[in-house]
């Protein structure tokens, strides 16, 4: 039996919660791990708006973009945190399957940028998200050899190059 495809609101939840979540913790203590789910969301949300653009208009959207403009500054650090393990990926071995991983979770920051783009919480996210190093660690891959197994979700944009393996 298939599960059923998740509505907008149901996405937008898996943000949105995970935030929450965020805003209620001291920022001494935060973990990585509600930080880590809200980018698990963004990815399945982002990649639901890479296929249907004409979502980004909903007021779910609206609302989200609005509510997030408010919690993101509160996990700024969880954010350099996700964005350090992404990149610390790829100093780890590789049996091919990781290109994916790794994939999943640039990408799950670009849609990040993508959602806030044009407000300016874009500022703040582009300051804790340095990733010419993940990119870079992405062509070094392809260049020795090493290309993805798995191929890239349907739907996925072409700016996510890192999908296919190099920037050409």
């Amino acid at each position: 039996m298939t599960r059923p495809s998740p509505t907008l609101r149901d996405l937008v939840q898996r943000v949105r919660g995970p935030l929450l979540q965020i805003r209620d913790e001291d920022p001494v203590e935060q973990r990585g791990a509600p930080f880590s789910e809200c980018m698990r969301g963004v990815y399945q949300l982002g990649l639901a708006l890479a296929r249907d653009p004409a979502l980004r208009a909903s007021p779910e959207i609206a609302e989200l973009i609005d509510d997030g403009a408010a919690l993101l500054p509160r996990a700024a650090g969880a954010f350099h945190i996700y964005v350090s393990e992404v990149e610390s990926e790829f100093y780890a071995p590789w049996d091919g399957h990781e290109w994916t991983t790794v994939a999943a979770g640039r990408s799950a920051i670009e849609f990040l940028r993508e959602l806030w783009r044009g407000t300016p919480i874009l500022d703040m996210l582009d300051a804790f998200a340095e990733t010419d190093t993940i990119d870079q660690l992405f062509a070094d891959k392809a260049a020795s050899g090493f290309s993805p197994v798995d191929p890239a979700p349907e739907g996925m944009p072409a700016s996510h190059w890192w999908w296919w393996g190099s920037r050409d």
